[in-house]
């Protein structure tokens, strides 16, 4: 079957069929396997962000009073109509 046969076909484009006949000629069939979507394998450093990321969330609600406490000092740190802090 001809390119122009296989897209009326299949119903695809011209260049589709070319890039899959190309890869086909360069990798044989492999090369034609769909791998969209595959994770990435995590050597570590996916596992360390994550780690570090805990920590500085433990550490937020200290940082979190001591800024209040800061501001307040200063007094730059009230709540609006609804009670909340701004």
């Amino acid at each position: 079957m001809d390119y122009t046969g296989a897209t009326k076909q299949y119903d695809i484009s011209y260049g589709q069929v070319y890039a899959w006949v190309k890869k086909f000629k360069q990798g044989g069939p492999e090369a034609l396997v769909d791998r969209r979507g595959k994770a990435k394998s995590d050597d570590g450093h996916l596992s360390e962000a994550n780690g570090y990321m805990a920590r500085k969330l433990a550490l937020l609600p200290g940082e979190v009073c001591f800024i209040r406490s800061r501001q307040e000092k200063h007094g730059k740190f009230h709540r609006n109509k609804l009670g909340s802090d701004v």
